[in-house]
């Protein structure tokens, strides 16, 4: 799924929100979302995602790098 959003990113500034984690008991009694935080830890370590960001032209950068944030 990252994949596709990735292939139909706009042009300019993206910022991807993410909640990646790995289930656990107390996790799973604070919250209903373990199961898409596990997908999206294994989406972000994906071994193929820096080339995929690569090939299609994306350069992650840190918050502090943003134009607008100096």
């Amino acid at each position: 799924m990252l994949h596709n959003i990735i292939d139909t990113l706009p042009d300019g500034v993206t910022e991807i929100m993410c909640h990646p984690g790995l289930p656990d008991e107390h996790l799973a009694a604070i919250s209903g979302y373990n199961r898409q935080r596990a997908a999206e830890l294994a989406a972000l370590t994906d071994p193929g995602l820096r080339d995929h960001l690569r090939s299609a032209g994306i350069e992650l950068i840190s918050y502090s790098a943003l134009s607008w944030n100096k």
